[in-house]
């Protein structure tokens, strides 16, 4: 008897570790895949936003719109929602300051990195508009390739603040 017992007790130690596995696996959270897109620029031949490599440098080009380049990738809010705007390559977030100036900054809570998409309908097109809610002023590609959120749009392009997905 004390030689079952034994090989019981060791049996039985194993299978409460798996038992506690399993239960804590059926009641722990799904964690939900996050979408990445290419943001194009509308009215810019289609110019889409990159970031430079883990730097804080972002800008537009057509080069990295139809590869598979990771810093060409976003996870944007949803159309009408507030969010962040996410590089897929280095996870950091789209920033934007009171000098107009946008730049990629390590996430976190501040309002400077939350963005309104605002879903814009005109002629049958469909696009959005990015609104910093800091500096409550548009996402814009300005004439060096570059991205801003200009205080003053006086004297800008129409529709270099029109983003697609």
């Amino acid at each position: 008897m004390p030689m079952t017992r034994k090989l019981l007790t060791a049996l039985a130690a194993p299978l409460l570790c798996l038992a506690v596995l399993a239960a804590t696996a059926l009641t722990a959270p799904v964690a939900s895949a996050t979408s990445y897109y290419h943001l194009y620029g509308a009215d810019t031949g289609m110019l889409c936003l990159v970031q430079t490599g883990t730097t804080d440098a972002v800008y537009v080009t057509n080069a990295a719109c139809t590869s598979t380049n990771h810093s060409a990738y976003w996870a944007v809010p949803a159309e009408n929602g507030q969010g962040q705007v996410v590089n897929e390559h280095s996870g950091m977030c789209l920033t934007a300051n009171d000098a107009d100036d946008v730049y990629m900054g390590t996430c976190g809570t501040n309002h400077v990195q939350l963005w309104n998409r605002i879903k814009y309908e005109a002629g049958g097109l469909t696009w959005d508009l990015y609104q910093n809610v800091h500096t409550g002023t548009y996402l814009w590609i300005t004439s060096s390739l570059g991205v801003a959120v200009p205080s003053d749009t006086y004297g800008w392009d129409y529709g270099l603040d029109f983003w697609v997905t």
